[in-house]
């Protein structure tokens, strides 16, 4: 505790040093708060704080306090990120160095539970719901929400575009499939983070296809649009409508739970 702030510390108990940073400058401190015996990871942060992001504290102003490390001159040094931001500041020759490139801690025993989702039924020639999830836009600047549509006992996520009266999905054969409802989903606290190769754990499931596997919501740019589609566990590649094709894309964003304020 810094000035009524709660921060990550810099802690190395054999050479006697407890240090923090604060406006700018290197604090030295007397005492603090070890975490013990949790189950938590150092992952990538890769721009959206993860729903089960560690939360070291709040600065006096209110703003939530996430614990950070990252490489510096050699060093690797935990420091605090804000919710609000997307850089690491960490202590480091007695100044406060930010850093862009770097790990967030996570809390393995944390839950997000998928029936907190606010999934609001709605036709395709009706407005978009209030709260609903923007995805993108098409070529003429209209704007793409998340959608979910059911078909041939697949929960696939739509294209839903409804100044044009559009909402789209592909079934498994790769044809597309206009529907004339769907589900928006609406007031969630989510991100979209690039996908590496695997399906981060704090990601949004859309529902199942019939063989049982998880549905998962992406998006990606195709020419001047940015479109959402499904992410099939199995495939873990991208599968949206373009015009009157199916496309699928290896390159593309997933989205996952966020941490608010």
């Amino acid at each position: 505790m810094y000035e009524g702030n709660q921060l990550p510390a810099k802690v190395i108990p054999r050479k006697q040093l407890c240090h923090s940073q604060y406006n700018g400058e290197e604090i030295e401190m007397i005492s603090y708060e070890a975490l013990c015996h949790g189950n938590v990871e150092w992952v990538r942060f890769r721009g959206t704080i993860p729903a089960n992001a560690v939360v070291c504290g709040r600065l006096i102003s209110g703003e939530v306090v996430h614990i950070g490390r990252g490489s510096h001159l050699g060093s690797l040094t935990p420091g605090r990120v804000l919710s609000g931001e997307k850089v690491l500041y960490i202590p480091f020759g007695w100044k406060e160095i930010c850093i862009t490139d770097f790990e967030i801690l996570i809390d393995n025993d944390f839950k997000v539970l998928n029936k907190n989702l606010n999934w609001i039924h709605t036709k395709r020639e009706q407005p978009a719901p209030k709260g609903a999830i923007l995805a993108g836009q098409d070529f003429n600047g209209c704007p793409i929400y998340v959608g979910r549509v059911q078909h041939d006992g697949n929960r696939f996520v739509g294209k839903v575009i409804p100044s044009r009266q559009i909402c789209d999905t592909t079934d498994e054969a790769g044809n597309v499939i206009p529907k004339l409802s769907y589900e928006a989903l609406c007031d969630a606290q989510v991100g979209w983070v690039k996908f590496e190769g695997s399906i981060p754990t704090e990601a949004v499931e859309c529902g199942r296809d019939r063989h049982g596997g998880k549905v998962f919501v992406g998006r990606c740019h195709c020419r001047a649009e940015i479109i959402p589609g499904t992410v099939l566990e199995a495939e873990k590649k991208l599968r949206f409508v373009e015009g009157p094709e199916m496309k699928v894309e290896a390159e593309f964003e997933i989205l996952v739970y966020s941490c608010g304020n």
